[in-house]
């Protein structure tokens, strides 16, 4: 199912049409195409090679006239625009795939920011310095079906998010309701939102002051403490939002009691306690994120420049996307009695683990996907080979009770202890 998707979302023409236009032209007919270096960065992404270079000489492009140099300078020049354009035209043909919103209903969208982490120092001009931040990325996510809609990255990993705000609003449209963090509590970005037709629930920031202009209602129960709801206003704006607060059993990490949510969606749409809800189901995008990180490599700590950096991010999270595709389908065709939710890091071991055997024995079946395939008929298919598996041997271990750690201690006589006479110990003391 992932080697038939790949080929399917991943294949020439279609990167041809999605990230083309965003690639400078070039005269040098030899260049090496965009769509041969995202058939390099695969193996990579999900661990089967260790390095970019490994996975370019175990590569089946014929170019014999592109060095390792090459390949490494076309990942740094390459457009982060194209990898957005990319990861984009890869969620907007895979939701189909997924349960679709049903007619009527409010698209819920989650949006955050991601750093990268720090590469390694492998350019002369990080010696010496601090860890190096190759960029970051803001991610779009469709609570419904778990999809990463956009991925605009930028290349400045120490830019505020706030100077990206601007970029964001063109992906709403009337009806959506956006959840962010506290990050995205300025006066520009919820307004942007609405004059969109969307609307948000945003975590309060502490500097932004709000003016209570009526009485505090409680408003019954979360799964984490009481809600009351209020009417205040925004800053020194005119403008007027519902005030959910929710007032915690238990304290958060730093302290807090009280969690505070403006928000300007109708109370005929969500109540307050919905509201109260969806902001605490807004950290599933963080859920998210360790998944792509445990599942998938997705951020290559060896590519050291920025766009390079970024593209095996967008990628990572393109092929993320392709997961939850056949996540979606196993959980569908699995017993209703016995649902079962399944993991993706054993999805990615799985496919990390057979990948390179299943491309060389599946090339040329004509059977498997190409580009010119529709929704209908991919997700059939999809569905057809989901019913074959066996959906427990992916199932996500539930974790049991936190125990508490035990304290460390140091041996009396030396530092190291002789396990076979401590359990030589416990036997004599069974006896």
């Amino acid at each position: 199912m992932v080697h038939g998707l790949l080929d399917s979302c991943l294949s020439p023409a279609f990167l041809d049409a999605t990230a083309g236009p965003h690639l400078p032209a070039s005269p040098n007919p030899r260049q090496l195409a965009f769509s041969h270096l995202v058939e390099i960065l695969p193996p990579v992404v999900f661990e089967s090679k260790k390095s970019v270079g490994q996975s370019d000489r175990d590569a089946t492009h014929p170019h014999p006239v592109a060095t390792r140099k090459c390949v490494y300078e076309r990942l740094a020049a390459t457009p982060t625009a194209a990898v957005d354009a990319l990861a984009a035209a890869v969620a907007e043909r895979v939701r189909p795939l997924l349960d679709p919103h049903p007619p009527g209903t409010t698209p819920f969208l989650t949006l955050d920011g991601n750093h990268l982490a720090a590469t390694r120092k492998r350019l002369a001009d990080l010696a010496g310095l601090p860890a190096a931040l190759p960029g970051q990325a803001m991610v779009l996510r469709d609570q419904a079906t778990g999809v990463f809609l956009r991925v605009p990255s930028h290349d400045d990993g120490h830019a505020n998010e706030r100077s990206l705000h601007p970029r964001l609003l063109d992906w709403f449209g009337p009806g959506d309701v956006v959840i962010a963090d506290s990050g995205f509590r300025t006066e520009a970005f919820p307004t942007g939102v609405r004059e969109r037709g969307a609307g948000v629930i945003v975590r309060h920031h502490g500097a932004v002051g709000l003016t209570p202009l009526g009485e505090r209602r409680e408003c019954g129960r979360v799964a984490t403490g009481r809600v009351y709801e209020t009417r205040v206003r925004y800053a020194r704006t005119q403008r007027e939002f519902r005030l959910v607060e929710v007032e915690s059993d238990r304290p958060t990490r730093d302290g807090r009691r009280t969690i505070r949510v403006p928000t300007d969606v109708s109370e005929e749409t969500l109540s307050a306690a919905e509201v109260a809800t969806k902001d605490l189901e807004r950290r599933t995008i963080e859920s998210a994120f360790r998944e792509l990180a445990e599942g998938l490599r997705g951020e290559v700590e060896t590519l050291a420049y920025p766009k390079a950096a970024l593209f095996a991010f967008g990628l990572a999270v393109s092929v993320y996307d392709l997961l939850r595709v056949v996540r979606r389908a196993v959980e569908r065709r699995a017993d209703p009695a016995s649902p079962v939710e399944v993991s993706p890091v054993l999805l990615g071991q799985e496919v990390s683990s057979y990948a390179a055997g299943l491309g060389a024995a599946l090339d040329g079946n004509p059977r498997m996907p190409t580009a010119d395939w529709d929704a209908p008929r991919l997700r059939a298919w999809v569905d057809e080979l989901a019913g074959r598996l066996v959906g427990s041997r992916y199932a996500r271990s539930k974790r049991g009770h936190r125990k508490q750690p035990r304290p460390k201690s140091k041996a009396a006589n030396g530092s190291h202890t002789a396990t076979a006479r401590i359990l030589g110990q416990r036997r004599k003391k069974c006896q």
